[in-house]
């Protein structure tokens, strides 16, 4: 069994503005560092078990959606904000304390790219979502996206709703990977 944490393992979340609002342009994308962590792999199973504290999410910078490159700096107050209304407003983790995912039958195998499906429980509520992974420079990189609302998440939204974030959620996971 391998085990991941924030000293081998990087997971971000990357979240956008819904560009159909009335003021997106005041709004960002935004990549979110998930600070606190544990996945087990087991690559002759293909059994994977994550754990994620969605209370350690932090705001790192505002992107741009299409290259997930930052494009400014945003204030400690900014980060803040975001950070207490992540956990106030959109994920409740007083109730909500653990995010979950967990697949079965993945085939680790030679090849350098490949998908897999899995069960991701947030907010209280466990449905199937996509990954796909492939492994570059001996890092594996899953990236999985799902709809927020799917699972219970109201569609964020300020300003009397003219600045809405989409509902349109990435995960990234980059692990050190030589099997």
């Amino acid at each position: 069994m391998l085990q991941f944490d924030p000293s081998n393992a990087d997971v971000s979340v990357f979240v956008q503005r819904e560009t159909e609002s009335l003021l997106s342009r005041l709004g960002h994308d935004i990549e979110i560092a998930v600070n606190e962590f544990k996945i087990e792999v087991d690559p002759a199973s293909g059994e994977v078990e994550a754990t994620f504290d969605p209370a350690s999410l932090e705001p790192v910078d505002a992107i741009k959606w299409e290259s997930r490159e930052p494009t400014q700096e945003m204030s400690d107050g900014d980060r803040h904000e975001i950070k207490q209304r992540m956990e106030n407003e959109v994920l409740d983790v007083e109730d909500f304390p653990t995010i979950e995912f967990n697949a079965s039958g993945v085939a680790f195998g030679d090849d350098e790219s490949w998908s897999g499906e899995g069960t991701l429980t947030l907010h209280g509520e466990t449905h199937s979502i996509g990954v796909e992974c492939s492994v570059r420079d001996e890092r594996l990189h899953a990236e999985a996206t799902f709809d927020h609302t799917e699972f219970g998440i109201e569609q964020y939204s300020a300003m009397l709703g003219s600045l809405k974030v989409d509902p349109t959620v990435v995960v990234t996971v980059e692990l050190p990977w030589n099997q």
